[in-house]
């Protein structure tokens, strides 16, 4: 049985660095420069130019600059930048855990006011908050184990980044919903907004570059599941956060108290979800059904072919090669006549079968034709395996691809030796 060889696209993609990658890098760097140099030259207006947020201390503009770099570097295999990598992925985790150390009363380093001095802050001038220096400590573990070839410390800074994703989720919620600095959790009262988005973007760019990341497992355009995924996401995300702001305003306002605050919440929240999800589950229905109309009539099809395949198996001699004349396929009819196996025959030309009855010319003209995509029919004699000769009336059909280009050849044969001996 024979089956018409297909060509199949394959989707390679490898580009050094995405164009997430790209917005978070060029981001990382300009913020952290800017601040940096407002910090320097105490440029007080643009450290305090996103309105009803905290100031990005200079430490952490340094730490987001280090990831910047970092990014830049990970491609990199050369032993300079590997250095270089390791090394601010260190200090990263170093200035968390010193700030984290400090709010713990251990206050021998001074990183606060190391490299400049914070003269706008009255309370712990200099210092980060709490849940900066976790995010910070983790986001240096998290470029460690990318590069790192231990599985058990790669998995591990995997997961403690989801715990920077929560809080920087938790710090753009509180911005997001206005809740005053001394109502927000414990840590993320001097968050700012714009580190809380940087460590968003950071540790999501983390994750989806792990090894056997879950995300990564969802990227795959085109799968159901990821279609799945982007589409429900909006409704996980911003349903929630649309739908609380309302009710902050409401209840801040005293339209409504808090009990039936939380009442609405619920009894909103739910049936807008339910009728998003049955919304985009009616969508996949109706592609199911024409995916499977398409399946039932490809099954028509193919049985059709099956019994064409069948039926000129039975009464043609049948090889299929590529464009350079290698054999890809030949029928039991094939291997009967010419008594060689199909493995024999597989990987070979028609040389193998050559009686050199014919002269060069006559094959010359042969592939001149089938080059040009054009049929050719002809009667040739060749040889068996044990030395016997037979003709064959032949004709060569080219396989041609959307663009015209010739991809491989049938030749249809049918034996004719007796006619011939007559």
């Amino acid at each position: 049985m024979f089956t018409i060889p297909q060509n199949f696209i394959k989707k390679n993609i490898l580009p050094k660095i995405n164009n997430f990658e790209k917005f978070t890098l060029i981001i990382c760097l300009i913020i952290s420069l800017i601040t940096i140099t407002a910090w320097i030259f105490k440029l007080e207006s643009i450290l305090n130019l996103v309105p009803n947020s905290s100031t990005m201390k200079f430490n952490t503009a340094l730490i987001f600059l280090f990831a910047g770099i970092n990014l830049i570097l990970y491609k990199e295999n050369n032993k300079i930048s590997n250095i270089i990598y390791i090394l601010l992925s260190i200090f990263s985790i170093l200035i968390g855990v010193i700030t984290l150390l400090e709010y713990f009363g251990v206050d021998s380093f001074q990183i606060d006011n190391l490299f400049v001095l914070d003269s706008f802050t009255k309370v712990n001038p200099g210092r980060m908050s709490s849940a900066t220096a976790v995010c910070s400590l983790i986001t240096g573990i998290g470029f460690l184990g990318l590069k790192s070839k231990n599985d058990i410390f790669s998995n591990l800074s995997k997961f403690t980044l989801v715990l920077v994703v929560i809080s920087s989720m938790i710090a753009i919620i509180c911005f997001v919903l206005a809740i005053p600095v001394d109502e927000k959790p414990l840590g993320f009262g001097s968050m700012a907004i714009h580190t809380a988005l940087l460590f968003l973007t950071l540790s999501l760019i983390l994750i989806f570059k792990s090894k056997n990341a879950l995300l990564n497992n969802i990227k795959e355009d085109g799968l159901k599941g990821t279609l799945v995924f982007h589409k429900v996401l909006p409704s996980l995300i911003i349903f929630p956060i649309v739908l609380a702001n309302i009710l902050m305003i409401a209840i801040s306002q005293s339209w409504i108290n808090i009990e039936f605050g939380i009442v609405t919440y619920t009894v909103v929240f739910i049936p807008i979800s339910i009728m998003y999800i049955a919304h985009i589950s009616l969508e996949f229905n109706k592609t199911d059904i024409k995916r499977k109309e398409l399946e039932v009539s490809l099954i028509n099809k193919n049985l059709n072919l099956t019994k064409f395949n069948q039926a000129l198996d039975l009464i043609a001699i049948v090889a299929i090669t590529d464009e350079n004349g290698i054999i890809k396929y030949v029928n039991d009819s094939f291997c009967e006549i010419s008594k060689y196996s199909r493995e024999e025959l597989i990987g070979k030309t028609h040389k193998i079968i050559k009686s050199d009855y014919h002269d060069n010319d006559f094959f010359k003209s042969m592939w001149t034709d089938i080059k040009a995509g054009k049929i050719w029919v002809g009667e040739v004699k060749n040889k068996a395996k044990d030395n016997s000769h037979y003709w064959v009336d032949t004709t060569i059909i080219p396989f041609k691809n959307d663009n015209s280009k010739i991809t491989g050849y049938i030749a249809i044969r049918q034996d004719i030796t007796k006619t011939k001996k007559s």
